[in-house]
């Protein structure tokens, strides 16, 4: 198996953008024609387009700083825009991993997934965000058969 992937971004371009055009024209047609209230209710939607936009950037940049690669002996992070730092995890390492779906995540149909070596550290190695629910299936199928390979210790 060799897979490059990206955190999704296009879930998240309908969940935030789509809002923040409908509050953005809410807020235009209050100012224009909203009358003694109109500018308080232009001020509160152009707030809350603007939060929408923003947070939409968030997941935008976690889209091009993060590119994740799953191969039979290992699974590479890189992040950074300027500077790029690497994380390698060797399949062989992998003892144990976790497929979470907020409510959110389900709704978009996208998952993410913990991978935790035995290193002793807190929480997960690596975190693959944002994956698809056809490309989370298939990791989940891989990672299931490569951590069950593994003999029994004794």
């Amino acid at each position: 198996m060799q897979k490059r992937l990206r955190p999704a971004i296009k879930p998240y371009a309908k969940l935030f953008l789509a809002p923040a055009g409908v509050l953005f024209v809410v807020a235009l047609a209050s100012w224009l024609f909203g009358g003694d209230n109109g500018l308080v209710i232009a001020a509160v939607a152009g707030i809350g387009a603007g939060g929408c936009v923003l947070k939409f950037f968030d997941y935008a940049y976690t889209h091009y700083v993060c590119e994740y690669t799953i191969d039979d002996s290992e699974i590479t992070m890189i992040t950074g825009f300027w500077a790029k730092d690497e994380r390698h995890v060797p399949i062989d390492k992998i003892e144990d991993y976790k497929v979470d779906r907020s409510l959110v995540s389900k709704l978009l149909r996208l998952a993410d997934i913990g991978v935790q070596t035995g290193r002793g550290e807190r929480g997960f190695e690596v975190t693959l965000h944002s994956i698809p629910d056809e490309e989370t299936r298939e990791l989940d199928a891989f990672l299931d058969r490569m951590t069950r390979r593994k003999p029994a210790d004794s």
